[in-house]
């Protein structure tokens, strides 16, 4: 997708070495993986989302998700979801 845009001029250039986008794809794909991982872990470190977003308009966001989500959820959803942890956190518990 990317070599049809305008920003994808280099991957355009460079395919017909590779065979084609098709054949840069596998060679591609280990080196992104390897960035993307690196790159997170510069932003976990040097990222701070309370520059860009106070911790009030923070708290607004994730309260206004809880409350959709507690409109959505359905008492039987919230038995199925307590027996589902229980059963994987606290299932020592019965056999010992």
């Amino acid at each position: 997708k990317i070599a049809a845009t305008p920003e994808g001029i280099l991957v355009q250039t460079m395919a017909p070495m590779f065979g084609g986008v098709e054949g840069m794809a596998p060679m591609l794909k280990p080196f992104l993986g390897s960035f993307g991982e690196e790159l997170l872990k510069v932003l976990v470190e040097k990222f701070d989302v309370t520059d860009v977003m106070s911790v009030e308009k923070i708290l607004a966001e994730v309260d206004a998700l809880l409350t959709d989500k507690l409109e959505f959820i359905t008492p039987a959803m919230v038995k199925e979801l307590l027996e589902e942890v229980i059963r994987i956190h606290l299932g020592w518990l019965v056999v010992w």
